[in-house]
C-alpha cells in the first residue's frame, strides 16, 4: 500500500514497496500469480506515471510550493526571533550576520551556512559571478554607515534544516535576508536596546559622530505602492520562479541576486497615498542600511478580484516575503527580559531572609530615574520604593549567592539596558528596613495585597520625549515613560489586563 504524504512525495528518497507474502489458496494458484504480475505491473505503471505527473507539476529554479514557502519563511523567522531571545548575545543587538558568497573550487560562488564575522561594506563589490569577488566584512563594533547586512539565512548557525541545499544554492532556497542598521550598531552608539528606542530620537554619544540614533528602520510597500511599514528590523525573502529578466540559476556559476530577487516599478498611476517609482528586493547590497532606499514588496495573499496592482508590467513579481517590525522584535526581547529579572528579583527576596521566617524578607530599594545613574547597571537608592530596576544589587546578590546560571542571564539583560526601561515598585512592608512581608500593600486594578509589581512602559508614546543617552542622563518625570496611575509613583497601579490604546500602552506585571 502507498503511503498518503501531506505534501509533495520526495522522490529523491525513493518509494518502496514491501512484497507481502500471503497463504495460498487451493485451485486458484495460477489466477493468483497472474493477479498478483498484474498488480505489480499496474504499480509499476502507476509509479511511473506520478514520477512524471510530479517532475512536470514540479517547481522549478526554486518556487516552492506557496504552503512550503510559508512554511520556510515562519520557520525561519521564529529561528531568528528565538535565537535573538535565548541565544548567547546582548538581547537586541544581532551578533551574527547573514551569510556572504566566498570563492569556492573553480572560481565558484558557494555559501556555507553559518553566519559571517560583520556585514558587507562598500568595499565588496559583487560581479556576474559573486564567487570571484573577495568577500570583505568588517568588525561588528561600526558606525554602520557603511554597512549592508544583507545576505542568506545562515542556516547552520541558527539549526535549521531546509533539506539538503547545496552550498551554491542555485534554486534559491535558503532565505534573502535583511537586517537593519539598528541592530547591528556598536554598544558605544546604541547601548538601550530596548522599547525606549521605539518613537524617539536619541542624541549620539561622542562615539558616533553625526549618527542619528536610532537610524531608519527597513520598510516595507505592497504591490500598489503603499506603505505597509517603515518600521521593519529584519525582512526574509524566498525568490519564486525565475522572470524573463532573470537568467537561468545555473551550480556552477551561481549570479547575484538581481537574479533570484524582483525589481519591479510601481506606476505614477496609482492611488494616493502610494509612492511611485523604481523598487527592488535585491537592492540590499548596493546601498547602506541608513540610506532611505530599500523597498520591499509583499506580495498580495488572497487579495480579491477587485483588487488593483500598479505594477509596470502587472504582477512580475513573485518573491514571497516576511518581516519583522521592530515592535514585534522588542515584544519578544521584553516578554524574556522581564521573565529573568523578575526569576532575579523572586530570588532575591527568599534568599533574604531563612525559611524559618519568611515574613522578614524583602526585595532591594528601587533605583533613581533622575540624573546619572551609574551607566547600564542602576544601583538601588535607600528608601526609594519606585523607580529603575536596581540591576548592580541584583546582579551582586545573584553572585553571592552562587546563582551563576541566573546571574549570567541577568548581566545579558542589563547589558542591553533593560534596567533603565522596567519600573520597580515595591511595598513599603516588604523592604530592609520594614520587613513584614506576609502580605503587600500595593494594588493593580482588582488585585490587592501585592508585594512588587515590575512596569515595562513600552515604546514611547506623543509628548514623552524620555531624554536618555550613553552617558546615563534620565529625565525624573514619570510622565515621560508611564501611563494613567503608573505615573504617580504611589501604591496604586493600573490593572495587569487593561487593554492598550493610543494613550496607554504600560505592561504591568505582579511579582508574589
Amino acid at each position: 500500500m502507498l503511503q498518503r504524504y501531506p505534501s509533495d512525495l520526495n522522490l529523491s528518497q525513493g518509494i518502496s514497496i514491501p512484497f507481502a507474502t500471503h497463504p495460498a489458496v487451493p485451485g486458484r494458484k495460477q489466477q493468483a500469480g497472474s493477479g498478483l504480475l498484474i498488480m505489480l505491473v499496474s504499480t509499476v505503471v502507476l509509479l511511473l506515471s506520478l514520477t512524471i505527473a510530479i517532475k512536470v507539476m514540479a517547481p522549478r529554479d526554486g518556487e516552492a510550493s506557496a504552503s512550503y514557502t510559508q512554511h520556510i519563511l515562519e520557520s525561519t523567522k521564529t529561528a531568528l526571533l528565538n535565537d535573538t531571545k535565548y541565544g548567547k548575545r546582548a538581547l537586541g543587538k544581532l551578533n551574527f550576520y547573514p551569510d556572504v558568497l566566498e570563492q569556492g573550487e573553480a572560481g565558484n560562488g558557494r555559501y556555507d551556512g553559518w553566519a559571517e564575522n560583520g556585514c558587507i561594506t562598500t568595499a565588496w563589490q559583487p560581479s556576474a559571478t559573486w564567487g570571484t569577488s573577495p568577500r570583505v566584512t568588517q568588525s561588528i563594533d561600526t558606525l554602520g554607515n557603511s554597512a549592508r547586512c544583507f545576505g542568506k539565512v545562515p542556516w547552520r548557525s541558527l539549526n535549521l534544516n531546509f533539506g539538503n541545499v547545496s552550498l551554491t544554492d542555485p534554486e534559491g532556497v535558503v532565505p534573502w535576508m535583511a537586517v537593519s542598521n539598528n541592530l547591528i550598531l556598536s554598544s558605544l552608539c546604541l547601548p538601550y536596546r530596548t522599547p525606549l528606542i521605539l518613537g524617539a530620537t536619541l542624541p549620539a554619544s561622542s562615539f558616533c559622530p553625526g549618527v542619528t540614533i536610532p537610524q531608519r528602520w527597513l520598510s516595507i510597500y505592497d504591490s500598489a505602492g503603499n506603505l505597509v511599514s517603515d518600521e521593519a528590523a529584519l525582512v526574509l525573502m524566498v525568490p519564486g520562479l525565475a522572470l524573463p529578466s532573470q537568467a537561468s540559476r545555473n551550480a556552477g556559476n551561481l549570479l547575484g541576486p538581481a537574479e533570484y530577487l524582483d525589481t519591479f516599478n510601481v506606476l505614477s498611476s496609482c492611488l494616493p497615498n502610494c509612492v511611485p517609482g523604481n523598487y527592488s528586493n535585491a537592492v540590499g547590497y548596493l546601498r547602506p542600511n541608513n540610506e532611505n532606499q530599500r523597498y520591499y514588496l509583499t506580495r498580495p495573499w488572497n487579495q480579491g478580484t477587485n483588487y488593483v496592482s500598479y505594477l509596470d508590467p502587472a504582477f512580475p513579481v513573485n518573491d514571497q516575503v516576511r518581516y519583522v517590525t521592530a515592535e514585534e522584535y522588542f515584544n519578544q526581547l521584553e516578554s524574556y527580559a522581564a521573565e529573568v529579572i523578575i526569576r532575579a528579583l523572586r530570588t532575591v527576596f527568599e534568599r533574604s531572609a531563612p525559611a524559618s521566617n519568611p515574613t522578614a524578607r524583602y526585595f532591594p530599594y528601587a533605583a533613581t530615574v533622575s540624573g546619572n545613574v551609574h551607566g547600564m547597571y542602576p544601583v538601588q537608592q535607600p528608601g526609594l520604593l519606585f523607580g529603575f530596576t536596581p540591576m548592580q544589587v541584583l546582579l551582586d546578590a545573584l553572585a553571592s549567592y552562587g546563582e551563576t546560571p541566573l546571574w549570567t542571564e541577568l548581566g545579558r539583560v542589563a547589558d542591553a539596558g533593560w534596567g533603565h526601561y522596567f519600573f520597580l515598585a515595591i511595598s513599603n512592608n516588604c523592604t530592609q528596613n520594614a520587613p513584614n512581608c506576609l502580605n503587600g500593600q500595593l494594588s493593580a486594578g482588582n488585585r490587592m495585597n501585592l508585594k512588587a509589581l515590575l512596569i515595562g512602559p513600552g515604546r514611547t508614546r506623543t509628548g514623552q520625549g524620555r531624554p536618555i543617552d550613553p552617558a546615563g542622563q534620565f529625565s525624573g518625570l514619570l510622565t515621560q515613560y508611564l501611563e494613567g496611575l503608573n505615573a504617580n509613583g504611589g501604591v496604586t497601579f493600573e490593572s495587569e489586563t487593561r487593554p492598550h490604546s493610543a494613550s496607554y500602552n504600560d505592561i504591568v506585571r505582579v511579582i508574589q
